[in-house]
């Protein structure tokens, strides 16, 4: 805290023309008093320390300090963790969203952090290690890990991400990711291409608070259950190269995607999944259909034809639309799902 005092007198200049008060020729006011007695609070000095499970410093990784500014964040603060995981400056009293960018194994981190008015603070991050082991129970050649960080408002932004292509029939990968405290979900993923087989993503999904979790082996197995889709026109024409995407409907992830061969046929395989559902898209991006699954527990076929649509629109009233009217009609399938699913936080 810094205490300025100002003190403001007059000083005038007389020009003597024979009518000094002195003989210098100035004349000198002498009844000073202080105007301005203003004490100036300086920015609290805010330290950050991030460490690792093993206590070992987070060098090297940026962090960036957003405030509420209308219904947008605008950055305020940013900057850099030294050797010692240390991050210190100045920020005035207020609530701050606190966004850790992660490097190697060390995922995101958003929170809320408040700083208190004249107090010099220090915030002390740790980290949890939890290892995923992806164990496909048969040979594969990649496999692709995504974690994903609760927002708070029942969405999920993806914090960390570990993607081998490298595994040449290896049967499982184990991948350590360094977790804040906070409510995860996980979705793993196995694809199985040796020996010239169509590939099969097989998915699986996890979720944790690290808060209150030690280190953990968490076996995300993948084993997978079978959902064939089959996409048909109209007349029993095979609709190649749709898109056939698989949702945990719960968080709005998507946890696989697969596209129909030239058969107009595809297969998912999911694991451990609950509260999912199909969507399904056109080759312009449409939605064409979905398909609520509920909770996977079983191998399932589905066939779908896709037709043309065509009647007289009427509005809530019941009175039929005349030739003047413009506003525009969207019809959307299941539009509530849809507009859910198309959040699409998993992409």
């Amino acid at each position: 805290m810094k205490r300025v005092l100002l003190v403001l007198g007059m000083l005038t200049l007389a020009v003597g023309c024979g009518q000094d008060n002195n003989s210098s020729g100035l004349k000198i006011q002498k009844d000073l008093k202080p105007v301005l007695n203003q004490t100036m609070n300086m920015a609290p000095v805010v330290t950050i320390n991030l460490k690792r499970a093993d206590g070992s410093a987070i060098a090297g990784v940026d962090l960036r300090f957003r405030v509420e500014n209308g219904n947008r964040k605008i950055t305020v603060a940013q900057g850099t963790t030294d050797a010692n995981g240390m991050l210190s400056l100045a920020l005035a009293a207020d609530t701050y969203d606190m966004k850790v960018s992660g490097a190697g194994d060390v995922a995101d981190f958003d929170t809320s952090m408040r700083v208190s008015t004249d107090v010099t603070q220090t915030f002390t991050y740790q980290t949890e290690q939890h290892t995923f082991v992806m164990d496909a129970g048969q040979a594969i050649d990649e496999s692709d890990l995504r974690v994903y960080q609760a927002d708070g408002d029942g969405s999920y932004t993806r914090v960390f991400r570990d993607r081998n292509r490298n595994l040449a029939g290896a049967a499982n990968n184990s991948v350590a990711v360094q977790l804040f405290a906070g409510n995860y979900f996980a979705t793993a993923t196995a694809v199985k291409t040796a020996g010239g087989d169509t590939p099969l993503v097989k998915s699986a999904e996890w979720t944790a608070t690290a808060a209150s979790m030690p280190s953990t082996n968490l076996d995300l197995s993948i084993a997978g259950i079978a959902i064939m889709v089959t996409l048909q026109d109209a007349a029993g024409a095979a609709l190649a190269n749709y898109d056939v995407w698989a949702y945990d409907k719960s968080v709005n992830l998507r946890l696989a995607q697969q596209q129909t061969d030239n058969s107009g046929v595809t297969t998912i395989r999911l694991g451990n999944a609950t509260n999912c559902a199909l969507l399904m898209r056109n080759g312009n991006g449409e939605i064409i259909g979905l398909k609520d699954l509920g909770n996977v527990s079983a191998d399932a076929s589905y066939i779908y034809n896709t037709h043309t649509v065509s009647g007289v629109v009427l509005p809530p009233t019941g009175i039929a639309l005349s030739a003047t009217d413009t506003a525009n009609i969207t019809i959307k399938l299941q539009g509530a799902l849809a507009n859910t699913l198309e959040q699409d936080a998993g992409a």
